[in-house]
């Protein structure tokens, strides 16, 4: 969708429920994950979070009159806002807050990566599941960066890239890269 003209705003509104059926599904850094995955394959309008019981507006864990295979046990819509998930899904807007993130669109080009997404010549955001080595293609995407946990939100790194140069080793952990020279 992202690639339609005239531009607009795309968004993944059918997310991966958390704790559907099973407390197991689709739980914790699932979302997060999906989250970043979604948010760089061009939902450029922003992540949606889904949980088992809150979009049924379950009351409470005891009310009946829902199949109970889109329920999450033992939770009405309220404890479904406090899983685990939702805490992952909330800190993309906090760790892209302030960024020129107006008319970003997936891109490919500038970083050898899966997952990224940027504004040419002024932003790139780079999603590594499994944290690492990333390359810089692009010529003018920006020098500096800052490498965020996309669990915690927590700075990991800092610093200026030149065209091409490798940034950081990764410790198999998801990372976030933001190249901003904002």
């Amino acid at each position: 969708m992202w690639r339609n003209e005239p531009a607009r705003g795309v968004a993944n509104g059918e997310p991966t429920y958390e704790h559907t059926r099973v407390r197991s599904m689709a739980s914790g850094w699932w979302q997060g994950h999906e989250a970043w995955s979604n948010l760089c394959a061009g939902g450029t309008m922003g992540v949606v979070y889904g949980a088992a019981s809150m979009w049924q507006w379950r009351l409470h864990r005891h009310e009946g009159g829902h199949a109970a295979y889109f329920l999450a046990p033992e939770a009405g819509w309220r404890e479904a806002l406090e899983f685990e998930g939702s805490q992952y899904v909330g800190l993309v807007n906090r760790i892209l807050d302030g960024l020129p993130s107006t008319d970003m669109q997936p891109d490919v080009e500038s970083f050898i990566s899966p997952r990224a997404l940027g504004v040419p010549g002024r932003l790139q955001i780079v999603y590594s599941e499994f944290g690492g080595l990333i390359t810089g293609r692009g010529a003018d995407a920006p020098v500096r960066y800052r490498i965020v946990d996309p669990r915690s939100g927590e700075l990991i790194g800092e610093g200026r890239r030149d065209a091409g140069t490798r940034v950081l080793e990764g410790t198999g952990d998801p990372w976030v890269y933001l190249f901003c020279d904002e």
